[in-house]
C-alpha cells in the first residue's frame, strides 16, 4: 500500500487544492484549515497510519503463528483486536 500512495504523495499539489499555496490564500475557509490540511501534515499523518497498519498486521500475524505453533486459545482471543 505504502507503494501506491507514492502517486497521490508525489502528485499532492496538483490533487488536492489545499496543497497550492496560492488556492489557500484565496480561500478563506482554506485558510481556516491550514494547520489540518497542509502537505506537511498530511504526509505525517499518511506515515503514522502506515506505521499503524505495520504494528498492528504485525501482532496479529506473530499472534497467528504462536497460536499455530501451540495451540493455545488465550492467542485466539487477542487476535480478535
Amino acid at each position: 500500500m505504502l507503494v501506491l500512495f507514492l502517486p497521490v504523495l508525489l502528485g499532492m499539489r496538483s490533487l488536492y487544492e489545499w496543497a497550492q499555496p496560492a488556492m489557500v490564500a484565496a480561500d478563506p475557509i482554506l485558510e481556516y484549515k491550514k494547520p489540518y490540511l497542509n502537505p506537511t501534515f498530511f504526509t505525517v499523518r499518511a506515515f503514522v497510519y502506515f506505521a499503524g497498519w505495520i504494528l498492528v498486521a504485525s501482532l496479529l500475524n506473530k499472534w497467528s503463528r504462536e497460536q499455530d505453533r501451540t495451540g493455545n486459545p488465550a492467542l485466539a482471543a487477542a487476535c480478535r483486536l
